[in-house]
């Protein structure tokens, strides 16, 4: 494979294995009844170049989507401390 081109993976946005209780709480927030939130769907996907892929993974030092909402993110934040 040439340097200049990019490997291209999809990954999950939300992990199969995310525990039940934060599920439920992602639920909570968004106002949706609980055991609704769907991880098999296309909407969980995410297409990551592979070093960018295996960054997000790490689970001390990756990274994570963020709503553009901040009061969003502090209900989150609220919730979460509990």
């Amino acid at each position: 494979m040439a340097d200049e081109m990019d490997v291209v993976e999809y990954s999950r946005v939300a992990a199969r294995t995310t525990r039940p209780a934060t599920l439920d709480k992602c639920e909570w927030c968004r106002g949706m009844d609980y055991y609704t939130l769907n991880l098999d769907t296309r909407k969980n996907l995410q297409s990551l170049r592979v070093n960018v892929h295996r960054f997000f993974d790490k689970p001390t030092t990756g990274w994570l989507w963020v709503p553009m909402d901040f009061d969003i993110i502090f209900e989150f934040e609220k919730i979460l401390q509990n």
